[in-house]
C-alpha cells in the first residue's frame, strides 16, 4: 500500500474530483460516512462532543454531525468555528446550514474560543484542522486544543490529530497538538503514523477506503509503502519435489561471545526455520558445545577462544548473519573488518547488534571499510544514531536511513514499532506486523537469522529483508497469542516461524 506525503493528498482529492467526477461536498460525505460507521461501531451513542474547525476537517465533522443525526443519533453536541474572517469553508457551511435545519445542537464560536466542554461528555471528536494545517498552531487554538486534552474524555481525531501538521511535527509542531484516543484517517495511512514521535498523539489509528481515485493513487509516485500480505507473499514457494539441501544455499552466522551465546543460539534456531539448506555457526571455543547442543543441524566453526579474534573462510557461503552476541571486545573489531572485506561481491551479508558496533569503530561512513554490495544492515534507533549522527526526530532519521541507503547502496531495516525497510534505491517500506510483546531480549537476533536465512534463497537482500521483517512480527503475533505480550519471549518468536512461513506457503 502506498503512503503519500500530506502534500499529496489534496492531489488525490482533486483528481478524483475531476475525474470521477464527484464534488468536493459528496467526497466529504463519502469520507464522513466511513468515519460514522467507525463510531457507531466503537462508540454507540455514548455522550458526544464535536469540535469542527472553519476547513474542510471541520466540514467532516459537520458531515459526521449531520449522519449521526440521521442514524437516530441525539446524544450529540456539536461546536463549529469560524475563521478569523468570520467564515467557514463553501462545503462546510453547507454542512451546518444542514444541521440547523434539522435542530441539531450546534453553537457556533469565533476561531480559537476556548469551547465549555460539558463534565459528562464522554467522547470528543476532533475535527478541527486535519491533515490541512501546515503551521504550528497560535496560543489561540493551542488553546482549545489543550482544554481537549484536559477535559478527560476520549479523543477521536479524524484525519489526523489537529495541530500535528507535517512530517516532521516533533521538531514544529509539539507545542499543541491533540492526544487522540484513536484517528480514523482516509485512504491511505499517513507518513506520521509510522514514526514512534507521533504516538502519543495519534493513539490507534484506523484507515477508511473512500474510493479515491484508483488511477490517481496508482500513477503518483511515492518512496514510502506500508508492507501487506501479497507484497511478500511472493516470496514464499512450495519447494520442487525433488529438491536437495544445496538448493536453498549455505548460511553463515558468526556470533556469540562468553556470557551471550544464547544470542547466537536464537539466530542459528531462526536461521534453520527460515528455509537454508546448510548452516555453520561461526563462534568461539567456549560457545562450541551449547551451539553444537542447542543448534544440532548446524555446523560449527571456532572463530576464537572466548570471542571472535580471527575471520572464518567465508567463500563458500550464500550468505553471512554478523553480529548477535558477539561482544564488543577490541580483540573483534579487526576480525569483523576481515570477514567483511574478504567477502566476495555476491555474498548476501547482514549485519546487526555487536556486528554494527564494529561497524561504527571502524568508520563505515568514512569510507574505511568496504562493504558486499548485497548488504543489510538492522539497526534500532540507538544503533543508528551511533553509526551517523544523533536526531532529533524520527523523520529527520528516516531522511538519513535513506540518504545512507542510497549513497551506500545499502538495505537498511531501520527497527521500530513499524520496522522500515529502505532500500539502496530510497524506497521505504514499514512493516504492518508484530507487537509491543517483541520488545525482548534476543528478538533481534532472531530477526537477523530469519533475513539471514532467507537470503539464501529468495531473490534479493531487499526481498530477504522485506520479507524477513514481515515474518519475524507474524511469527512475533502468533507468540503473542499464544503466551500474551507480557510474558513472550524470544524463543517463543523462533518457535512460530514455521506458523508464520506456513501461512505464506500453505501446508505441506
Amino acid at each position: 500500500m502506498k503512503i503519500f506525503t500530506l502534500t499529496q493528498m489534496p492531489l488525490l482529492d482533486a483528481a478524483t474530483i475531476k475525474n470521477e467526477p464527484v464534488s468536493s461536498w459528496e467526497l466529504m460525505r463519502r469520507a464522513s460516512e466511513q468515519a460514522v460507521q467507525w463510531f457507531c461501531t466503537n462508540y454507540g451513542d455514548r455522550k458526544t462532543l464535536i469540535l469542527c474547525g472553519p476547513g474542510n476537517n471541520g466540514g467532516d465533522g459537520l458531515s459526521m454531525g449531520i449522519q449521526l443525526m440521521e442514524r437516530g443519533r441525539r446524544n450529540i453536541k456539536i461546536i463549529s468555528y469560524l475563521n478569523s474572517r468570520g467564515v467557514r469553508s463553501a462545503d462546510a457551511q453547507k454542512n451546518y446550514d444542514r444541521l440547523t435545519e434539522m435542530h441539531a445542537d450546534i453553537a457556533e464560536m469565533p476561531g480559537g474560543s476556548v469551547p465549555d466542554i460539558p463534565h459528562d461528555t464522554e467522547v470528543v471528536i476532533d475535527a478541527l484542522f486535519g491533515s490541512g494545517q501546515n503551521r504550528p498552531l497560535d496560543e489561540r487554538w493551542g488553546a482549545v486544543v489543550d482544554a481537549i486534552n484536559r477535559c478527560g474524555a476520549e479523543t477521536v481525531s479524524i484525519d489526523m490529530p489537529s495541530g500535528m501538521g507535517t512530517e516532521d511535527m516533533l521538531v514544529n509542531y509539539n507545542r499543541h497538538i491533540v492526544r487522540a484516543r484513536h484517528t480514523v484517517s482516509f485512504q491511505t495511512p499517513k507518513l506520521a503514523f509510522m514514526l514512534a514521535d507521533a504516538a502519543g498523539y495519534v493513539g490507534e489509528w484506523h484507515v477508511r477506503n473512500i474510493g479515491l481515485l484508483p488511477e490517481a493513487i496508482e500513477s503518483t509516485p511515492t518512496l514510502f509503502h506500508f508492507t501487506e500480505t501479497h507484497d511478500v507473499k511472493p516470496c514464499f514457494r512450495k519447494r520442487p519435489k525433488h529438491s536437495y539441501k544445496n538448493m536453498f544455499g549455505h548460511a553463515l552466522i558468526v556470533a556469540g561471545s562468553k556470557g551471550m551465546t544464547g544470542a547466537a543460539v536464537l539466530a542459528g534456531r531462526a536461521c534453520m526455520r527460515s528455509g537454508v539448506g546448510l548452516l555453520t555457526m561461526g563462534v568461539p571455543e567456549t560457545s562450541l558445545p551449547i551451539v553444537q547442543t542447542a543448534v544440532p543441524e548446524a555446523m560449527a566453526v571456532a572463530t576464537g577462544s572466548n570471542v571472535a579474534e580471527s575471520a572464518p573462510d567465508t567463500l563458500r557461503y550464500t550468505a553471512v548473519g554478523i553480529g548477535p552476541g558477539l561482544g564488543r571486545s577490541t580483540l573483534t573489531t579487526p576480525a569483523v573488518k576481515q570477514i567483511i572485506e574478504n567477502l566476495p561481491e555476491t555474498t548476501a551479508t547482514v549485519i546487526d547488534a555487536d556486528g554494527l558496533y564494529h561497524l561504527a569503530s571502524l568508520g563505515m561512513l568514512n569510507g574505511n571499510i568496504r562493504l558486499p554490495l548485497h548488504t543489510v544492515i538492522t539497526p534500532h534507533v540507538g544503533e543508528f544514531d551511533r553509526l551517523t549522527r544523533k536526531h532529533t526526530s524520527d523523520y529527520q532519521r528516516l531522511l538519513t536511513a535513506q540518504q545512507l541507503a542510497y549513497d551506500k547502496k545499502l538495505c537498511i531495516v531501520l527497527k521500530g514499532a513499524y520496522t522500515a525497510v529502505i532500500s539502496p534505491d530510497g524506497n521505504v517500506w514499514f512493516n504492518s506486523t508484530g507487537n509491543p510483546g517483541m520488545a525482548t531480549a534476543g528478538s533481534g537476533d532472531v530477526l537477523t537469522g530469519i533475513i539471514t536465512g532467507l537470503a539464501c534463497w529468495t531473490n534479493s537482500i531487499f526481498e530477504a529483508a522485506r520479507a524477513g521483517v514481515f515474518i519475524h512480527g507474524l511469527a512475533g503475533d502468533f507468540a503473542a497469542r499464544e503466551k500474551g505480550e507480557l510474558s513472550m519471549t524470544a524463543q517463543d518468536i523462533a518457535d512460530n516461524i514455521g506458523k508464520a512461513m506456513m501461512q505464506m506457503v500453505g501446508p505441506a
